[in-house]
């Protein structure tokens, strides 16, 4: 779509922007890192034509976010200098060829298992269902899973890293949380381990369901007709 915006000020001098506004969506990279001491080679797909863009930061929220210079050798290859602490954490991104950027995804050296990783369980709930997110206090550089224990049961649930901190499950039912009565996240690595848990309780309300809610040993009860709620 074309736009063209008018600016006029004060002494009603004009100037036009042209603007040209594109629906697509986000371009994914095919691309693979190798680290060597202070060094990183970055291997892109040779069939994606990609214009990188590589920053480095630190491993907690607030560290800055800072552009770096890359040696380009060829074959989609790049290589990226000096990665050191405090900002030894890559992130990549890239531009495809009518300029929308990738989402940034992070890359350090591998460490030794962590054994201090602390974080924050979020259940979000969304019209079309709920995702369970697990922020790190933290980067870890590991991948991770999300585990829902129901009767006695555990369900598996892959978690994938959306920003810097925090990873999150793919968009999960009403029902896949029904009964449950803890959730687990576990980082892969020689010998996975659990980190963090997190109890739960509660009932699941459906909006086409009656229902009654027993509190405080029975001392307080709610409950309400169908439709009294929107959403589950």
């Amino acid at each position: 779509h074309d736009a063209i915006i008018e600016i006029r000020d004060y002494a009603n001098n004009i100037i036009e922007i042209h603007a040209y506004f594109v629906s697509d969506t986000l371009p994914k990279f095919d691309y693979s890192t190798h680290f060597k001491d202070n060094e990183c080679r970055v291997i892109f797909n040779k069939d994606q034509k990609v214009r990188p863009k590589f920053f480095l930061t630190g491993l907690y929220a607030e560290d800055q976010i800072i552009p770096t210079d890359y040696l380009e050798m060829g074959n989609n290859t790049y290589l990226i200098e000096n990665i050191i602490p405090p900002l030894n954490l890559l992130q990549i991104s890239g531009k495809n060829n009518v300029g929308i950027l990738s989402p940034p995804t992070f890359h350090m050296k591998p460490q030794q298992d962590f054994k201090n990783i602390e974080g924050e369980f979020k259940l979000k709930h969304y019209e079309h269902g709920i995702i369970i997110t697990f922020k790190e206090k933290i980067f870890s550089g590991l991948d991770a899973y999300l585990s829902i224990k129901k009767k006695g049961i555990i369900y598996s649930h892959e978690l994938n890293r959306n920003s810097k901190l925090t990873l999150s499950s793919n968009l999960l039912t009403p029902m896949e949380l029904e009964n449950a009565d803890e959730i687990k996240v576990y980082y892969d690595s020689s010998t996975p381990y659990e980190i963090f848990a997190m109890d739960l309780s509660g009932d699941i309300i459906y909006p086409d369901s009656s229902f009654q809610i027993e509190l405080l040993e029975n001392k307080l009860i709610i409950s309400g007709n169908a439709h009294t709620f929107y959403d589950t």
